[in-house]
């Protein structure tokens, strides 16, 4: 069947505007002589959309633009006669099926040419009514695409920003790591400095006690009256000085004492900075919820990602209350460290 031998001006300009020009300059490529002999001077690159639907239009009736117009027509005859045989299938109606075919179609913006073309002779009443619901349709059609793009886009954004947190949490996971390597480093630092401060106790105390004996033996010598008043002299310079140097030591240990409160203090920031960067993690999963809840509420591997995301941060949280609890601990300690050295002055002292 020659289609375009029954069909009118309009009709053939209609089927030149919806042929899509990638098409059509795709076919002027691949025949470049037969091209050149319809526009001699042109290039196939140099047409704009108007050129084409022109060039196709006045000159319809040579076999280059006829067969290719031809072809077109008869590949969407056979396109649409498929798609209402699946229709059909699916239980409904043939004017549904018409409708939900021929919206999808290229003859979208002119419903009465396919009939025409199929030699289906059709009321003006029934192509009124079918022309209104197919372009209702497709109208239809387009939004719901425009809807689902749209949903796809915020979807797309949703898995970053989900990406974008889990990554978050990973580095704070690490943070928690180093975190959790200088928490027993500090460990064995205090463990070390109690060894040394129970060594230097112990030192002090058995230089208490050879204090306490030279004290004793100078009382007896001054006692016996023994010694000569230079040795006396020469003992007691070695006794202060020995009491010198116990002091000296003692000042050492303050000091020491005194370091490990600044580490402290530096591992109570590095705990606030760590807070606020949860808190910031938090802030980002309430607002990654509440978009998640608007856009993807039926989704229950994403609700299934915002809990171990939830998990996540209660171990987050759970580790700052045990160091929390531990940074406690080394505060007593330190008190109580304190303590024994005001006690080993006043030993000193008496």
């Amino acid at each position: 069947m020659n289609y375009l031998t029954d069909l009118t001006k309009e009709e053939i300009k209609y089927v030149c505007t919806v042929i899509p020009f990638k098409e059509v300059s795709t076919y002027f490529r691949k025949y470049p002589k037969e091209f050149s002999e319809l526009k001699p001077g042109f290039r196939v690159k140099s047409l704009n959309e108007d050129t084409v639907i022109q060039t196709l239009y006045d000159f319809r009736n040579r076999d280059f633009i006829a067969s290719f117009l031809f072809k077109h027509i008869d590949r969407w005859i056979k396109e649409i006669d498929e798609e209402l045989v699946k229709a059909l299938e699916s239980e409904i109606n043939q004017e549904a099926a018409y409708i939900d075919v021929l919206s999808r179609s290229f003859f979208v913006g002119n419903v009465a040419l396919f009939f025409k073309i199929k030699g289906e002779e059709k009321s003006e009443d029934y192509l009124k009514v079918m022309r209104s619901s197919v372009l209702y349709q497709s109208a239809h059609q387009k939004t719901n695409g425009e809807e689902l793009d749209f949903l796809k886009k915020k979807q797309r954004e949703l898995m970053d920003i989900q990406e974008g947190l889990k990554n978050k949490i990973s580095d704070e996971e690490k943070n928690i790591g180093k975190l959790k390597k200088q928490e027993a480093g500090l460990k064995e630092e205090l463990k070390e400095k109690i060894m040394q401060l129970e060594q230097e106790q112990e030192k002090s105390t058995r230089l208490s006690e050879k204090v306490d004996k030279l004290e004793a033996g100078l009382k007896k010598t001054r006692d016996d009256e023994i010694w000569k008043t230079a040795e006396m002299q020469q003992r007691i310079d070695i006794l202060t000085s020995k009491l010198k140097d116990q002091a000296e030591m003692v000042v050492g240990y303050e000091n020491s004492i005194s370091e490990y409160a600044s580490k402290l203090s530096t591992a109570q920031d590095d705990i606030e900075t760590w807070k606020n960067k949860v808190r910031s993690c938090e802030k980002q999963l309430f607002t990654y919820k509440a978009e998640r809840a608007i856009f993807l509420t039926d989704q229950e591997s994403d609700r299934k990602q915002i809990r171990e995301l939830k998990e996540a941060l209660d171990k987050a949280l759970g580790a700052e209350k045990v160091y929390k609890e531990y940074l406690s601990t080394l505060s007593k300690e330190k008190g109580s460290y304190l303590q024994k050295s005001r006690e080993l002055e006043e030993t000193l002292e008496t």
